[in-house]
């Protein structure tokens, strides 16, 4: 039987739901695969992991969470224009050994964008958190969707990188510039584990990225999207929703990003039909075991 794999860290298993979301995926496509979710410890078990996929035909491919994003790149065969450009990736489609890199996460969150709120060219985005996914988003809406994007992390250090590789991305070094930001932005995205609960376990506080001052400056048109799926609606859509804001769940993203990994692993087109629909389920899953 085919398989299909998800990696990440120690704690993997703590937060994804793909356990359940790949049977939904398998049942409503018809095509039969095993889902394995495995967590790496080391760099070490990462290059004996690469070297094992390759000699396994049965593996299709796998997605690739944190902290393995960057460091999966060294191992690979083939690149995509965008993960050769920017050393990031969370797919691998497995062709007789030979791994290709791909990446679904800036995928995720503009397909349901442009789905639900229209084309996002040349919108302004503030992206909050420059970390993983955050990262990756920021290089293609402004390299490929020539989109003004401004972006905001607590930790500075994360973007001395990102200067130097793009030259029209805005960087946002504080609270008080992302207040005068957020006025003028088209979309917000939290690129950040704030907001995100573990599953089975009673969450500490409710928590937004930004607070309820920060939102409340954001222009009536302005969309808000999650990256976090558990809860459904976090408390930064939860404020924005009670402003009168649309807002984009994380379950979206998460939907149409393995959507877009099986049509790279059998060159198929099941996003345009099944991503609301496999969207939902995935809503319907996470109200149960909240």
């Amino acid at each position: 039987m085919d398989k299909i794999l998800l990696i990440g860290g120690p704690e993997i298993a703590k937060y994804t739901v793909a356990g359940s979301l790949w049977p939904m995926i398998s049942k409503r496509t018809g095509i039969v695969f095993e889902h394995v979710i495995k967590a790496i410890e080391s760099s070490e078990k990462l290059e004996l992991f690469i070297s094992n996929i390759r000699k396994d035909p049965t593996i299709k491919g796998f997605n690739v969470a944190l902290p393995w994003k960057e460091e999966i790149m060294k191992h690979v065969d083939i690149k995509d224009d965008f993960t050769n450009k920017y050393g990031i990736c969370n797919t691998i489609v497995n062709t007789n050994g030979k791994l290709t890199t791909h990446n679904t996460d800036v995928f995720g969150i503009v397909e349901p964008y442009e789905k639900i709120a229209g084309k996002i060219d040349k919108k302004s985005v503030l992206i909050l958190g420059a970390g993983g996914a955050g990262r990756s988003l920021s290089y293609y809406l402004s390299d490929y969707k020539n989109c003004n994007v401004y972006l905001f992390d607590i930790d500075r250090t994360k973007f001395k990188r990102l200067i130097k590789e793009i030259k029209n991305i805005r960087v946002v070094m504080d609270y008080e510039e992302v207040d005068k930001i957020i006025t003028k932005c088209d979309l917000v995205v939290n690129a950040t584990p704030i907001g995100k609960f573990f599953f089975r376990t009673n969450p500490d506080s409710y928590s937004s990225p930004i607070k309820f001052e920060t939102i409340l400056l954001a222009k009536y048109t302005a969309v808000f999207q999650e990256m976090n799926y558990y809860p459904i609606e976090t408390e930064f859509l939860n404020i924005a929703s009670h402003l009168g804001h649309l807002t984009i769940e994380g379950t979206k993203m998460l939907a149409f990003q393995a959507l877009k990994t099986l049509d790279y692993i059998y060159k198929s087109n099941f996003v345009d039909t099944l991503g609301f629909e496999i969207n939902q389920e995935i809503e319907q899953y996470v109200h149960k075991n909240l």
